[in-house]
């Protein structure tokens, strides 16, 4: 088995908080889990990341960025099949999404053997 490959948890907890910011004084309870499952993926604790965000429908309009980071999650422990479920259905939310775009092409990158897999602008 390969070793999970790095992808960053910043941009969604970036996304997270603007909206956070917008929401003035009151969060509501899905925005509040998403920051703090941000936060714990940021930490490595991406099972307790999972579990909060278990709590959460992925419909609605947090549903895009909840299947973000669940991909996210997902990816970092290896599961890239199930990152790929995810980043699938969040671009089928947000079809201009470049971000979930990018997770869709480096899980089809990872997936590839090695000798066909991209490094900088060549082949290896």
């Amino acid at each position: 088995m390969r070793a999970p490959f790095r992808f960053g948890l910043e941009s969604t907890t970036r996304r997270t908080t603007s909206h956070t910011h917008e929401s003035a004084h009151g969060l509501d309870e899905a925005t509040t889990v998403l920051v703090n499952a941000a936060s714990l993926a940021r930490l490595g604790l991406y099972e307790d990341a999972e579990r909060a965000l278990a709590s959460v429908p992925t419909r609605g309009p947090l549903a895009h960025q909840i299947l973000d980071l669940h991909a996210r999650a997902y990816a970092q422990q290896g599961w890239l099949l199930d990152a790929e479920r995810c980043w699938v259905e969040a671009v089928r939310l947000v079809p201009t999404n470049t971000p979930f775009h990018a997770g869709l092409a480096c899980v089809a990158d990872h997936a590839r053997p090695l000798s066909t897999r991209r490094i900088g602008w060549f082949l290896v």
